[in-house]
C-alpha cells in the first residue's frame, strides 16, 4: 500500500495498530510518497492518490477533501513580533514543501498579502518535517486540518488566522476497480475510510465555525 507521506506518518501511523488488531491475518507493507500521481502501479494493492477524471478502471472512495491554513507554535503569537495578522508573517520563517509553494501563495493572495520570495524560508521533502519544525518554534507551516488536528487540540499548534484554502479534489483511496472486492482490499478501505469519516466530523467540530475556505 502506498500513502502520501504526511497522511502516513501524521495520521495513520497513531491508527494502524486498530486496523492490525482488526485484522491480524491481513500482512501490511506499507510505503510513502512525497509525488502525487494519477497512475495506480502495478506493484501496488492499493493507494492514496488525488482524484482524477482520468480514471477509467479505477475504484476510489473519498477520505478527506484537503484544506490548508497555517499553523504555528502558541509561542509566536507572543513575543518581540507577534503574529497577529497575514501581514505579520514576513517577520516570520515559512515552512514549505516544494509541492506547497503554490498553495501558500493563494492563501497569502486570498489574505492580501505579497506571495513569498522561495529563495527565503525554509524548504523540506515532506510537510511532514515542516508540522514538526512549526511544533518546535521555527517558524510558519501550511497545515492541513485532517493532519494537525491533534496538534491543535493538544496545543503544540494553532492555528491564527480564520481563513483556509481548500483543493477541488479529495485525497481518496483508490485501487484497481477489478480487485476491489478482494478480501485485505476491501478490508483496509473499509477501516481507513470509516477512519476518515470520524476524522472528518471531528475537524468540523474543531474548525468549522473558525475558518472561512475558498478553494483554489
Amino acid at each position: 500500500m502506498r500513502l502520501f507521506a504526511t497522511i502516513m506518518s501524521e495520521w495513520l501511523a497513531p491508527r494502524i495498530d486498530d486496523f492490525r488488531a482488526l485484522h491480524p491475518d491481513t500482512k501490511l507493507h506499507l510505503s510513502a510518497t512525497v509525488q502525487a500521481s494519477d497512475i495506480l502501479p502495478d506493484d501496488i494493492d492499493t493507494a492514496t492518490m488525488l482524484e482524477s477524471p482520468n480514471w477509467t478502471d479505477i475504484h476510489s472512495v473519498p477520505l478527506f477533501r484537503p484544506t490548508f491554513t497555517p499553523v504555528c507554535a502558541p509561542a509566536l503569537l507572543q513575543g518581540d513580533r507577534p503574529l497577529l495578522t497575514p501581514g505579520d508573517l514576513r517577520h516570520h520563517n515559512l515552512l514549505y514543501s516544494r509541492p506547497h509553494v503554490r498553495i501558500w501563495n493563494a492563501w497569502l493572495s486570498l489574505a492580501g498579502v505579497d506571495t513569498f520570495d522561495t529563495s527565503v524560508g525554509l524548504l523540506f521533502d515532506s510537510s511532514s518535517h515542516a508540522y514538526q519544525a512549526a511544533r518546535q518554534g521555527a517558524g510558519v507551516a501550511l497545515g492541513q486540518t485532517f493532519l494537525v488536528l491533534e496538534d491543535i487540540l493538544a496545543g503544540r499548534l494553532v492555528a491564527p488566522f480564520g481563513l483556509a484554502v481548500q483543493h477541488r479534489r479529495n485525497n481518496c483511496i483508490v485501487c484497481l476497480e477489478a480487485r476491489r472486492t478482494e478480501p485485505h482490499i476491501a478490508a483496509f478501505h473499509e477501516w481507513i475510510s470509516a477512519e476518515a469519516r470520524a476524522t472528518v466530523d471531528r475537524v468540523e467540530e474543531v474548525f468549522g465555525g473558525r475558518l472561512e475556505a475558498h478553494f483554489f
